[in-house]
């Protein structure tokens, strides 16, 4: 156990006994130092085979920073195979330096090569022990270009496979004795052909219906069949999840000939997800390949639980990678958090060693700023903390949290299987990507922009503020839960158990909910706030111009286009019902609009009540929306309908001296009953924002 330094400069290989003092081989419990233009290559596998070590104490390193060409550490190039043991409790450090000390990883096999090192190749820096150290980057420069293009992240996995033909004409699946009972979770594939339509491959349905040789598909457990508009051609095949209590599972891809997939130790760890399942707790299990075979795979123990249709087998390595056995949560890997300057290419694997089915260990980055990060990170507490202005747009699969304490950091990649997924008050973060089979997808956000697929997750988007939705929430327990401010812009909502619960404030154009209980608590939220949505979308999630839906504390709203009451003053194709359920807050909704500067606003609204002696007889305001809820100077009109159930006409009109937004509010309070309503327009320029008259 000596401490080792490199003879010479320029590009020394670590196998070479000559290149280092004394002309002795490197040893197990070494001390390095690569000194100002000193290359280390690290070619030394310490094993029979990449990835496994017969030292059990690992090394110890240093890069020295320098005014020109800082010590470097090379770490996978191509040609060469390298496996790094790092001494329990030590970091990899750098010293001070105009440049500091650089670590490497690259086809080019040198500090600025930029392609990535080729799957046959590999590269892998581990620390050793529960009190592994970390690469602190106070004075370390990271360019890690592993090979990250695996052409199978995943394999779906399955129970039973059966071939059935569509009938649009009876909305129904055939398949001889399929054995499929009700409520059965079922997910479709097709060759040489298309699903009926609109089915689509790589979602949950759920039987409903079932017959001996037939049955129907639902979006939700004993929802509505799905109508079928056209009967699929080609061989078309429903199967069901994976039952738990075997090793031996089903799989629809065939790995056989992907050389990343491996049954080698050390490079055949996976991770199961069961990420259709949405469940209050995610579902992961770490497991590692025994048999690969053309349909089935062999696992190092039993399924430990029923997984869905179309849960996932994860690849959990990659050939550049830094691993930690830590089993201390907050431990970094790559630890920023005393960086100067930052932005390390992380596109390799960060895996946590230790980590079990429900617990990981590490941050895999700590703080820092512009990071690239296009690997795999897999079994970390965190897999970003602290950090800001980065995208993370490789794979995440089975850590606690995806991201924590984040600013302004972008999620193009795939996250599945976490605990918490992005949460801690993170700031403006983008959800770009694909998020399923989490517990959390966002928790406790500010201001983020949510454009991606969420789907099978406990909660997608909860305890936020100010919120844009405009991807996909379906399948999930609870779409949005207890956000404030929310803006939903075309986002497609539907088959979750809730789309929304407890709204504190949302509004949306162009959009519908789709489940079964759309808005659930509403009247446990802020009692001055609503949620509504404009143009409101169809099943199809088309907008409908001048549709809309509100909930809030005092009741709802709904566009009715059955049941409007007879000998309306004007003829509209439907009106606005209003039901009430609160004697103590008001119901209302906002239209808003813009007038321009000079003009006259005139509106007529048509309204009638179904009773009369209500708690607060409804009336029809322009608002101005800068003022708190009911605020005095808030009501520039207030006009009350008089007070029975006849149809009426009121007239609300209001002079604006500049350009400005406005509202037309109706409101009314009672514990019971409805009214109806609609309204008109009577003069050019004025813009219905929420285009809803």
């Amino acid at each position: 156990m000596a401490a080792r330094t490199l003879v010479g400069t320029g590009e020394l290989y670590a196998s070479t006994a000559a290149n280092w003092n004394g002309s002795a081989a490197i040893a197990d419990g070494d001390t390095i130092t690569a000194a100002e233009g000193q290359h280390l290559h690290w070619d030394l596998d310490v094993g029979s085979t990449p990835d496994t070590t017969t030292w059990t104490t690992g090394v110890a390193l240093t890069l020295n920073g320098s005014s020109t060409d800082p010590g470097t550490l090379i770490i996978g190039e191509n040609g060469k195979n390298g496996y790094l043991p790092i001494k329990a409790g030590s970091n990899i450090v750098g010293t001070a330096g105009t440049y500091k000390g650089r670590i490497a990883g690259n086809y080019e096999g040198t500090w600025a090569g930029t392609t990535p090192l080729p799957q046959t190749y590999r590269g892998v820096i581990e620390f050793l022990g529960t009190n592994a150290g970390k690469v602190d980057c106070q004075y370390i420069d990271v360019n890690l270009r592993g090979y990250m293009e695996v052409t199978n992240e995943y394999v779906r996995v399955y129970g039973t496979k059966q071939t059935v033909t569509g009938s649009a004409s009876e909305d129904t699946l055939t398949c001889a004795t399929h054995g499929w009972a009700n409520a059965t979770p079922l997910c479709l594939k097709v060759s040489g052909g298309s699903l009926p339509a609109p089915l689509v491959e790589d979602t949950v349905y759920f039987v409903v219906n079932t017959a001996t040789d037939t049955f129907k598909l639902a979006e939700v457990s004993g929802g509505t069949a799905i109508d079928l508009t056209t009967d699929g051609s080609g061989t078309i095949e429903a199967y069901s999840g994976c039952p738990s209590g075997s090793a031996t599972i089903n799989v629809l891809d065939d790995v056989t000939g992907d050389a990343a997939w491996s049954t080698t130790a050390g490079k055949n760890r996976a991770v199961l997800t069961n990420d259709a399942r949405p469940g209050s707790a995610r579902d992961v299990q770490r497991v590692t390949l025994s048999t690969i075979n053309a349909g089935t795979l062999v696992l190092s123990e039993a399924v430990d639980s029923t997984q869905y249709p179309n849960a996932r087998l994860w690849l959990a390595v990659r050939n550049v990678a830094v691993r930690t056995n830590t089993t201390t949560s907050s431990q970094p890997i790559f630890d920023y958090a005393t960086a100067s300057a930052s932005g390390g290419v992380l596109n390799c694997a960060i895996v946590s060693m230790a980590a079990t089915n429900t617990t990981g260990y590490g941050y895999a980055v700590n703080n820092g700023t512009g990071h690239v990060a296009d690997g795999l990170i897999s079994g970390c507490n965190r897999a970003f903390y602290g950090v800001k202005t980065s995208p993370l747009s490789g794979t995440c699969v089975g850590n606690d949290y995806f991201s924590s304490g984040t600013t302004f950091c972008s999620f193009p990649g795939t996250f599945v299987g976490h605990g918490g997924g992005a949460a801690t008050n993170d700031i403006a973060l983008d959800l770009s990507g694909t998020f399923f089979g989490n517990t959390y997808v966002g928790s406790y956000l500010q201001g983020a922009i949510v454009s991606g697929a969420l789907r099978g997750n406990y909660m997608a988007i909860a305890n936020s503020n100010r919120c844009i939705i405009s991807g996909t929430i379906k399948h999930n327990i609870n779409g949005i839960y207890r956000c404030s401010g929310t803006i939903l812009r075309g986002a497609e909502i539907g088959a979750n158990t809730t789309d929304v619960s407890y709204p504190l404030g949302l509004i949306g154009w162009g959009v519908g909910l789709q489940s079964a209980t759309q808005v659930s608590n509403y009247a446990n939220g802020q009692p001055y706030w609503n949620c509504t949505l404009y143009d409101l979308a169809d099943a199809a999630n088309t907008p409908q111009p001048g549709y809309l839906r509100s909930w809030c504390y005092g009741g709802m709203t709904v566009t009715d286009t059955a049941t409007i009451p007879a000998s309306p003053p004007i003829t509209l194709t439907y009106a606005h019902k209003m039901t009430f359920e609160s004697a103590t807050y008001p119901d209302f909704i906002d239209i808003p609009l813009f007038c321009k500067g000079g003009r006259k606003l005139n509106i007529d609204v048509f309204i009638k009540a179904n009773q009369s002696g209500m708690t607060e007889v409804p009336r029809c305001q322009i608002i101005d929306p800068s003022y708190p809820f009911d605020h005095a100077s808030s009501k520039l009109v207030d006009t009350a309908m008089a007070d029975n159930t006849n149809w009426q006409t009121v007239n609300v009109s209001y002079v604006a001296t500049y350009d400005r937004p406005l509202v037309l509010r109706v409101r009314g309070k009672n514990a019971s009953g409805y009214l109806h309503w609609m309204f008109r327009v009577n003069q050019p320029g004025l813009i219905l924002t929420g285009n809803a008259g």
